[in-house]
């Protein structure tokens, strides 16, 4: 979260140091102090329609987020899409759609993101169920 304190202040919260015992209360404690309404910032689909699934895919690496909307039907009924936002601002970076997106090949089933490199899965994509770089 912006701008927030940190829950425990002791450097025994490195959790080589406090052992996997101490995990999940750990967890608990830190999940736990921000008040359950609170957020810093909503991503949606600018374009986004109900049954576009958004966001039943998510992967977060640094300050990006890639969030698949498998239902999305740019290229055809159900043909999928993922959108790459900056988590800082909330802006929309770049939306993904296969390049031979076909109708119900679930474009962004899966995603996964890493530093500069999006992994995005096609769950249909006919018979041979492709991933794109």
């Amino acid at each position: 979260m912006h701008n927030q304190k940190p829950a425990i202040k002791s450097q025994a919260t490195n959790l080589k140091k406090i052992g996997k015992r101490a995990c999940f209360p750990l967890f608990a404690l830190l999940a736990f102090t921000t008040p359950a309404n609170a957020f810093d910032l909503k991503l949606t689909a600018p374009d986004g329609s109900a049954h576009d699934l958004f966001g039943r895919s998510v992967a977060l690496s640094n300050n990006i987020a890639l969030i698949g909307a498998y239902t999305d039907d740019d290229n055809g009924t159900n043909s999928g899409s993922a959108y790459l936002f900056d988590t800082t601002t909330g802006s929309l970076l770049h939306k993904f759609t296969a390049p031979d997106g076909y109708i119900e090949d679930y474009f962004g089933y899966s995603v996964a993101v890493s530093n500069n490199t999006a992994l995005i899965g096609s769950y249909w994509a006919g018979l041979t169920q492709k991933r794109y770089i």
